[in-house]
């Protein structure tokens, strides 16, 4: 892959993260803020920022974290939703 190569794919794949995202924050914000609630939307700007790391920080200090739900083709985005649900899942005393 050459530079330019290299440099347009990540151009198209941060618009394509964009534009995944875009439209479920903006209905998040609207009904959160119709509700009095305080908000706050973040997504990482880099395709090789850690997002599972990311979101488990956030979701350790904030009341409710929510995950959009994974298409069914994206393997690895449904096996980052898995992990960090195990992860927040309460734990049962044996």
């Amino acid at each position: 892959m050459s530079a330019t190569t290299a440099s347009a794919w990540l151009e198209e794949e941060k618009e394509r993260l964009d534009n995944l995202t875009s439209f479920a924050m903006r209905s998040a914000t609207e009904a959160v803020s119709r509700a009095g609630l305080a908000f706050a939307a973040e997504h990482p700007g880099s395709p090789f920022e850690s997002r599972t790391e990311r979101f488990l920080q956030l979701a350790r200090v904030h009341d409710v974290t929510v995950l959009d739900a994974a298409d069914s083709s994206e393997t690895t985005q449904r096996m980052v939703i898995e992990y960090i649900i195990a992860l927040r899942a309460p734990q049962r005393e044996t």
